[in-house]
């Protein structure tokens, strides 16, 4: 939280997992989003994406990516979602 405040123009994307030791991830995504809202976010969840969706309903309006995955994968989810 404290380098993206520093520095939040050289963010164009956020990968958030959703289990974090001290945050959920979508709370911590809401405050991202409080101090730039145009900021992408990409959650990561070893949870089934319709079961993330019924907890926290507002995870939809962003991209989710479910574990587990290949890097290649991730690497085109970024660049889909960064050059969109």
């Amino acid at each position: 939280m404290a380098n993206f405040e520093q520095a939040k123009s050289n963010f164009i994307l956020c990968i958030i997992d959703i289990g974090l030791p001290d945050i959920e991830g979508p709370n911590l995504a809401e405050k991202l989003l409080l101090l730039d809202p145009n900021i992408n976010v990409l959650y990561i969840s070893g949870y089934p994406e319709i079961k993330l969706k019924k907890q926290f309903p507002l995870i939809d309006q962003h991209h989710i990516m479910t574990k587990p995955f290949h890097l290649a994968d991730l690497v085109n989810k970024i660049r889909a979602i960064t050059l969109n």
